[in-house]
């Protein structure tokens, strides 16, 4: 219980820090590339549709989680 009260404290510690300053971030340098990638600027006019396949997998992953 005290390790997973330390681990705790020290994610919120970083997260405060990393809040106010994004540069102190281990990662701070990848970014851009992050961004690039996961479409974080998007055209809100671009429809992304969920294929058949997909919409599968998600209902047997509700059905596994009841």
């Amino acid at each position: 219980i005290i390790m997973i009260t330390i681990s705790i404290i020290y994610v919120y510690h970083y997260a405060s820090v990393i809040e106010k300053d994004p540069t102190k971030s281990l990662v701070y340098n990848q970014r851009a590339e992050d961004e690039k990638h996961f479409l974080v600027k998007a055209d809100p006019s671009d429809d992304h549709k969920m294929t058949g396949r997909q919409k599968t997998v998600i209902g047997y992953s509700e059905l596994l989680l009841l």
